[in-house]
């Protein structure tokens, strides 16, 4: 168990720009520990795994173990686990399957929680009016998150925020939302670490990552930059900005 600090990062615009990891980031996280600070990972991405989220860091040097990420499936399915909710019924696939091997799922609407992640590639109306049955019937409608969209190659993509407020209002329900900036995301990293001596979330957006933070008891740091590709400098002041040393 833990004893000291526990620096959170998030992934996307502060470690990874789309496929780009700089040199300059993966020496800030070293950094970091070598202040004697725990450090782990927390990102809304709903398409991968903890394994396949953590392939591209590790291949640019990044020295990260899976166990060290979060993903929101991996949320998804602790959560999942947690309230002995299943089977489920998926609105997601790909790498974000592997998070949920072992727990039952149907295709049915005698679920017991629809799951909604990253769906796009995966829409099939006749599953969507199952969701919604199944809903209809009392299922808890789970997210990994509910973002409107999702930066990539500088461009604002809509994000599974559709799917959610849709099912939302169409079945009267309301969403338990395990990603950021839902305390459950915070909180299961913060435990399973044990008793850090602070936590302090790094982000480069206040909504949803920072302002989740501070709500659930987190310090909160963003990361500034200019918006183009980040320097040396700017990871520089980061590692200042959390006062480590």
């Amino acid at each position: 168990m833990s004893a000291a600090p526990l620096i959170i990062f998030d992934l996307d615009g502060v470690i990874q720009f789309d496929d780009d990891v700089p040199a300059a980031a993966v020496a800030a996280v070293e950094a970091v520990r070598a202040s004697g600070a725990t450090v782990r990972f927390l990102t809304n991405n709903g398409i991968d795994s903890r394994r396949s989220r953590t392939a591209p860091l590790t291949a640019a040097g990044l020295d990260v173990d899976p166990a060290d990420l979060y993903t929101t499936s991996y949320l998804a399915a602790r959560w999942i686990e947690a309230h002995a909710l299943a089977p489920i019924l998926p609105l997601f696939g790909g790498a974000a399957d592997e998070e949920f091997a072992g727990i039952p799922r149907t295709d049915g609407d005698d679920a017991r929680a629809v799951v909604v992640g990253d769906w796009f590639p995966h829409y099939d109306y006749a599953t969507l009016r199952t969701a919604h049955a199944a809903l209809a019937r009392g299922a808890t409608l789970v997210a990994m998150h509910r973002k409107r969209w999702w930066p990539t190659r500088g461009t604002r993509v809509i994000d599974i925020g559709f799917w959610v407020a849709g099912l939302e209002y169409c079945a009267g329900c309301e969403a338990v939302v395990v990603g950021k900036p839902d305390p459950f995301a915070y909180h299961t990293v913060v435990a399973d670490v044990g008793t850090p001596t602070r936590v302090v979330m790094v982000a480069d957006e206040e909504e949803p990552d920072l302002s989740g933070a501070r709500a659930a008891g987190l310090e909160a740091v963003q990361f500034a930059w200019d918006g183009s590709r980040p320097n040396d400098a700017d990871y520089a002041r980061l590692v200042d900005a959390l006062a480590l040393r």
